[in-house]
């Protein structure tokens, strides 16, 4: 390990019994294996840790910290208020922060209190291995921090160092070990409240003879880091003097830290502005046996397709249509030309084009789904009609275009198609496909658009009804999203909806029969955006769930089990 992960606060004598210290926080996070020693991260300076910690004065809306005998110095006010609070999609922290002298100089850069994080943002691979930081710390993540001011000042900066106090205290994820970064120590404390922090104010994690940074004994009990060290303030995030300057900062006080690779929940598939709506479908394009996140942007924002990994890492994007175009675009992906690709089409106003791209975003071929001067746009899916050869494209007409269902093969040629509702009705039909017989071949699933009631109606590839059923209570007539998610059994396929547009964030899982086996709302706040789910076959038995919302929603990508619990793919 190279000495540069030191920070240059000072030169620390790290006696023996702090090395002591950092043997036995090691092995507690050996269970994999020993992997090798870290110096200790700052603060190293006594002096400016404790003057920072009378900087801090009282912790935000609580009484005065814990003074050990040993801390002798008074407590000023501090800045009790919630500060400035942005309203970003990432997680968020209300911390108290410090500077420091980076390795680099003139370096704008940031320190938080986890080493896997700062490995995987300067992609180096080796250490990630050597520590066991595992998967859910992939390189090519945004691994920045957004550090707002109580004034509003604020400055996005990329992570370059661990610290300050610890090095496994990853404080902005969950314990939950079934999240990809599960918080690696001091599991019991509450999301967002750093060791640190509850080891200043709170005399958390005591130890009866702490050390102090030059690692002698201190000769008093005290709240103390994962060494054993004294904790002398509750600073949580370090910024680099450099950044300290252009940002504004004191160099000790109480700041806003989002962090960027932690969404709110899900994936952020466009930037944090865009409020136009998110189309999301899920496919295998790399054929690396785990499907990619691909999602289409609704009306005003561009016909921009976008291609992620499950767990954030952005693969690619390409704009299906022209750039001007504003009337969104809806995503397919299936087997097409002998491989995995994507199938496009466009919103209302852009005719009823078809499109078949691969992940590069190079043209395969398209067709005009109906007539070429149809412009209330067009829903899209595929599936595996036919016992061999690829799969076939299934679309449904957006409003005006009558219930129209067509089938046609990856060279646009015209396979089928039947009228899924009364040839008067004008309200458009989304589609889905999925194997909800079990007999290996497809069927087409159907859902009424606005005006036409929760209907879903089952088909088989020639047209022949087998069966429906009321998704929603008959009298909501918003539309409804539909998809398919692998049964349990791995042998078929479950229907999967989605309130429209006014209805609530109402999630409902079906049989074929019309059963229910799942009812769950996406979100607890009432919102009314619409609930998109991914038409597709992702994940073992029982499959998983990708879902974005309508107009007027963050947009986030949400991954959700058959049972509504929170899923963090890796």
């Amino acid at each position: 390990m190279p000495a540069s992960f030191l920070k240059r606060r000072a030169r620390p004598l790290i006696f023996l019994s702090a090395l002591l210290l950092l043997a036995a926080a090691v092995s507690r996070l050996a269970a994999q294996g020993s992997p090798p020693t870290l110096p200790l991260p700052g603060p190293h300076d006594p002096v400016a840790a404790a003057r920072a910690g009378q900087l801090a004065g009282p912790p935000p809306g609580g009484p005065s910290p814990n003074s050990p005998s040993a801390r002798s110095y008074q407590q000023i006010a501090g800045p009790p208020g919630p500060g400035a609070q942005p309203q970003v999609p990432w997680a968020t922290a209300r911390v108290f922060a410090t500077d420091y002298n980076p390795n680099t100089s003139g370096s704008i850069e940031v320190s938080v209190p986890d080493k896997c994080v700062k490995f995987a943002a300067l992609g180096d691979t080796a250490d990630l291995s050597n520590f066991h930081c595992g998967p859910g710390y992939p390189v090519g993540l945004d691994y920045r921090v957004l550090i707002t001011r109580d004034n509003g000042q604020s400055m996005y900066i990329p992570v370059k160092d661990v610290g300050p106090w610890n090095i496994d205290d990853n404080y902005w994820d969950p314990a939950d070990s079934s999240y990809p970064r599960p918080r690696r120590l001091f599991g019991d404390l509450p999301r967002m409240t750093p060791e640190s922090q509850a080891a200043y104010y709170n005399g958390y994690n005591t130890v009866s003879n702490c050390t102090n940074l030059d690692g002698s004994a201190s000769g008093h009990s005290g709240g103390a880091d994962q060494f054993g060290r004294c904790v002398l303030n509750p600073s949580a995030v370090d910024i680099s003097i450099p950044a300290a300057s252009q940002l504004g900062f004191s160099g000790a006080e109480w700041i806003t830290a989002s962090f960027l690779w932690e969404p709110i929940e899900g994936l952020l598939a466009y930037p944090y502005g865009f409020r136009g709506g998110v189309f999301v479908t899920s496919g295998d394009l790399d054929a690396d046996g785990k499907s990619e996140v691909i999602t289409g942007a609704d009306a005003g924002g561009g016909p921009d397709v976008e291609i992620y990994q499950p767990n954030g890492v952005h693969v690619g994007g390409f704009y299906a249509y022209g750039p001007t175009f504003g009337g969104g675009v809806r995503v397919a992906s299936g087997g097409l030309d002998g491989a995995n690709n994507i199938v496009t089409a466009p919103g209302p106003g852009g005719g009823p084009d078809v499109e078949i791209r691969q992940e590069n975003g190079g043209r395969l071929g398209g067709y005009y789904a109906y007539a070429p001067n149809f412009g209330g746009g067009v829903y899209v899916a595929t599936g595996k009609l036919t016992s061999t050869g690829d799969d076939e494209i299934v679309t449904g007409p957006g409003r005006g275009g009558g219930p129209d269902v067509e089938i046609h093969a990856s060279n646009g040629a015209r396979v089928g198609g039947f009228y899924a509702y009364a040839p008067g009705f004008g309200g458009g039909v989304r589609v889905a496909t999925g194997d909800v017989e079990g007999n290996g071949i497809d069927d087409i699933i159907t859902a009424a658009g606005p005006g036409g009631g929760p209907h879903i109606r089952i088909f088989r590839p020639d047209g022949t009804p087998v069966g429906g059923f009321m998704a929603y209570d008959p009298g909501f007539t918003g539309g409804v999203y539909v998809g398919t998610v692998r049964a349990p059994d791995n042998k078929s396929d479950w229907i999967v909806t989605g309130a429209g547009e006014g209805g609530g964030p109402h999630i409902r899982i079906f049989d074929a029969a019309g059963n229910v086996k799942a009812s769950f709302m996406l979100t607890g706040d009432g919102d009314s955006y619409g609930v998109r789910v991914a038409s597709g076959h992702w994940g073992s038995a029982p499959g998983d769930l990708f879902v974005s919302q309508g107009p007027g929603a963050l947009p986030l990508v949400r991954f959700r089990h058959t049972d509504g619990s929170i899923y963090w793919p890796t």
